[in-house]
């Protein structure tokens, strides 16, 4: 949990390779969760990583992700 939240932050402080890196951490220590998937999806929408963040926003989603607002990120760019 803890890499997700200092992912969190980075993304935020606009710190994309090292907010990928964190989150990825949290994966593989088995945070396998619908929001990680959710803010890696957008945190690959701010890389312009189309696929990336199409895969995790189809993870999210069907884990249950109630937040249209990935989803309408990727419909604005022409991703979805």
């Amino acid at each position: 949990m803890l890499y997700y939240i200092y992912g969190l932050y980075l993304h935020k402080k606009e710190d994309y390779e090292l907010a990928r890196d964190a989150y990825g951490d949290a994966l593989k220590l088995g945070l396998d969760s619908a929001e990680l998937h959710y803010n890696m999806g957008l945190l690959f929408v701010d890389m312009k990583d189309y696929e990336s963040a199409r895969t995790h926003a189809r993870t999210a989603y069907s884990m249950g992700a109630p937040f249209p607002g990935l989803q309408n990120k990727l419909k604005n760019a022409g991703e979805w």
